[in-house]
């Protein structure tokens, strides 16, 4: 929750400056990035429900919160980065350009995980777990929201944005070594299934 809507907060303060267009910029960049993000729901469900790797079905798709993390990082338009591009007050369209790519980038490889990642919890869990256990994410997405609200009144946003970045990343990675696995012979089975048919 905190990766989905932490990045509009940086719209606002990077684009304050460049007068009555950036309220339009900080609207357009997420909208943009989530509209074109909205084709890999389909393609990652696509996929994850054809492949079959001795991590599983949906795990390794985990490992596109690396380059989710990174992207994440890059949205909030790093002060180091600003002078390689040439972005200031009067030349903000390389800024836009720059975050809307991350941006998409982002909103792409966060949808490429997420699919997956709903996908494997129905996969793992009876019908009956399933409402407790999405109480459960729910109360998380609330959690992380909170979070996402609070930590920038003690630190400046760029350098939450970094460890946002690498939160999401690294508790994909954990979730790959240390979660819960699909049961391989099952998918076996249910593959050579549905061949038969």
């Amino acid at each position: 929750s905190i990766v989905f809507h932490y990045p509009t907060y940086f719209m606002t303060e990077i684009f304050a400056n460049v007068g009555q267009i950036g309220w339009l910029i900080s609207f357009l960049i997420p909208t943009i990035g989530l509209g074109i993000g909205a084709i890999a729901y389909p393609i990652s469900g696509h996929l994850s429900d054809n492949l079959i790797t001795k991590h599983g079905k949906r795990r390794p798709f985990f490992f596109l919160a690396i380059p989710c993390g990174i992207a994440f990082a890059f949205v909030s338009l790093p002060t180091f980065i600003r002078p390689i591009i040439g972005f200031t007050p009067t030349n903000y369209m390389i800024g836009f350009i720059f975050i809307l790519i991350a941006y998409i980038i982002y909103a792409l490889s966060w949808r490429f995980v997420q699919c997956p990642f709903l996908a494997l919890f129905v996969d793992i869990t009876e019908p009956e777990e399933r409402i407790k256990s999405s109480i459960f994410l729910n109360m998380c997405d609330l959690a992380g929201t909170g979070v996402g609200i609070l930590i920038p009144l003690f630190m400046p946003l760029e350098i939450s944005g970094y460890i946002f970045g690498a939160m999401y990343s690294i508790s994909f990675i954990i979730a790959f070594a240390l979660g819960p696995k699909e049961d391989l012979k099952l998918m076996k089975t249910k593959e050579e299934e549905k061949k038969s048919f």
